[in-house]
């Protein structure tokens, strides 16, 4: 015995067969929630051979790059300046924040006290620095920047190759919300393919013609 389809099941088939005899206009979409997790190099490498895009897009760190980021967890603690900036090597000063009573005022102020130099090779990476556990720290924190990739790097990544490849229009008045023409529509598979292999959830939704809003969009 068959069983009876619910009004609910009726009107929602009925509306898919509806869109489906409509012309596509394009899609409204999302690239996916920014989780506060970061991906691997390699990852994001993989994830776009994966979904047939261009690796290029997804460049290398340089160690001057990275050690840029390495300096806002190391700086936690201190002050970094740099001291120079060579063709080969960028010396840091590590400076040491103290809390102390000018006598001649009478009142607490803050001063900086050198705490070590660090030097970084820009080629290589290599780190130099009198204290060891700074060199380590340094060295470690660098290791990780030149490997990890935040969620903006990705959002980065996804808004190269659509300057490349394809027409992505922003929503007035939406955040993160994007209109892209029909003739992308595959292009657009191959993105949310990449998205969903870093666990990241992309959302599109079609707007097709003989809608008024369809046809306003």
């Amino acid at each position: 015995m068959t069983k009876k389809k619910s009004t609910k099941d009726l009107k929602t088939e009925n509306l898919t067969q509806q869109l489906g005899s409509m012309e596509l206009l394009g899609e409204v979409v999302t690239l996916g929630s920014r989780s506060a997790s970061a991906h691997k190099y390699v990852d994001v490498l993989t994830a776009l051979t994966e979904a047939n895009l261009d690796t290029k897009v997804a460049r290398a760190f340089l160690p001057s790059q990275a050690f840029g980021r390495a300096c806002r967890k190391l700086a936690d603690e201190r002050v970094i300046d740099i001291l120079s900036n060579e063709k080969d090597f960028i010396t840091f000063q590590f400076s040491t924040r103290h809390l102390v009573t000018n006598e001649s005022e009478g009142e607490d102020e803050i001063e900086y006290r050198k705490e070590t130099k660090v030097i970084l090779t820009k080629e290589t990476g290599e780190i130099y620095c009198k204290d060891e556990a700074i060199k380590q720290q340094a060295q470690s924190e660098l290791e990780r920047c030149m490997e990890e990739r935040t969620t903006t790097d990705i959002t980065r990544i996804v808004m190269s190759l659509f300057d490349k490849n394809a027409d992505l229009m922003p929503i007035p008045g939406a955040t993160g919300v994007y209109y892209v023409p029909k003739e992308h529509s595959l292009f657009l598979l191959q993105i949310t393919s990449f998205l969903e292999r870093l666990g990241r959830k992309p959302f599109s939704f079609p707007i097709h013609s003989g809608t008024q809003i369809g046809d306003r969009s």
